[in-house]
């Protein structure tokens, strides 16, 4: 999706890398489904697969602080494969 030649996604990182993993939400699923196996299961697939990752222009994260390090590796992958600028929101703590 983009405006004006700008490529964008309006979601969750949850939202983005569901549609990375191709995956539905299992109806059994607990903290470490978001915080653990989902980003497993997208960073595999973005680099076992040799899947591209999504192309962006600008990536905007919002509660930084709450990301685990398996989910900043995806988001530096998408950064490094687009040439893109980060901007990061979050809490100090």
């Amino acid at each position: 999706m983009g405006f004006d030649g700008v490529r964008f996604y309006v979601g969750s990182l949850s939202g983005l890398m569901l549609n990375i993993a191709k995956i539905v939400v299992p109806t059994n699923n607990d903290n470490n489904f978001w915080s653990i196996e989902l980003p497993l299961l997208a960073v595999d697939k973005l680099l076992d697969d040799g899947v591209s990752s999504p192309i962006f222009d600008l990536l905007l994260i919002d509660e930084a602080q709450d990301l685990s390090k398996i989910q900043w590796a995806m988001i530096e992958k998408i950064e490094k494969e687009n040439n893109c600028a980060v901007w990061i929101a979050g809490d100090d703590d």
